[in-house]
């Protein structure tokens, strides 16, 4: 079984580096891409993204996916969350996952009530440096943190 993501946005370039991982591994698969920046869309499409929607509302009313990656502005994307949890679906977002306290607590209530996961993209926690400093951390080089 696969997991069925579909994109929201594509504002960073984080999320393109999660399509593309998407794409390539045999346990996932991608079901849907949404960019709605008419500019940016034009610009995704002539590349190796494939945009298969205009606007997030239709996309995630049409396609049927398991997970939602939002990559969109960082004001829409608490909304975007809000939306896809309400839709069933399980999100990852790029950072921030929303940019106010109250779309927080939503999206916190919704998961719990309806067993959803919910993650951001912590793509720096596999580099070099990042388990070096780790490593420091849990030897206390640096003192107690």
């Amino acid at each position: 079984m696969s997991i069925r993501f579909a994109f929201a946005g594509f504002r960073h370039g984080h999320i393109n580096d999660l399509y593309r991982l998407a794409g390539e591994r045999v346990d996932t698969e991608v079901v849907g891409a949404c960019e709605e920046h008419e500019p940016s869309r034009s610009k995704l499409e002539g590349g190796k993204l494939q945009i298969t929607h205009s606007s997030i509302d239709e996309m995630l009313n049409e396609v049927d996916c398991d997970a939602v990656a939002i990559g969109d502005y960082y004001a829409k994307r608490g909304s975007i969350a809000i939306q896809a949890l309400e839709l069933g679906k399980h999100v990852i977002a790029d950072k921030p996952l929303c940019t106010s306290l109250d779309e927080l607590g939503e999206i916190e209530r919704i998961s719990k009530d309806k067993g959803l996961s919910v993650g951001t993209m912590l793509t720096m926690r596999d580099h070099g440096q990042t388990i070096g400093v780790k490593q420091m951390i849990e030897e206390g080089v640096i003192g107690e943190v």
